[in-house]
């Protein structure tokens, strides 16, 4: 019975150790450590009016946001759409107007 536990025990502690090592490669290879995103992010023209739906760059305050917008030019009656991306935690910093 105890070579049984023991053996569950070295079971669950494999497991466990082979989810942290994954967790750390997944976070490591999800991070743009040679800022190739920024890069791309401050090629894009940045929005107006009369912008063609696709990506482009928002500003308000501080803050810099690489936007998907839609309808300001195709159909300037219909609806607008502008998709931000954001995390959670970051929410709060985000400026009143786009909330």
């Amino acid at each position: 019975m105890l070579r049984i536990l023991r053996n569950i025990a070295l079971a669950l502690f494999a497991l466990l150790a082979l989810a942290a090592i994954a967790l750390h490669f997944s976070a490591r290879a999800a991070l743009d450590t040679a800022y190739s995103h920024t890069a791309a992010t401050e090629q894009l023209p940045w929005f107006t009016p009369d912008s063609p739906d696709g990506l482009v760059q928002v500003k308000s305050g501080d803050f810099v946001f690489r936007t998907r917008i839609a309808g300001f030019t195709e159909n300037p009656e219909g609806p607008v759409v502008v998709l931000l991306h954001s995390l959670t935690d970051s929410w709060s910093r985000v400026p009143e107007e786009f909330r």
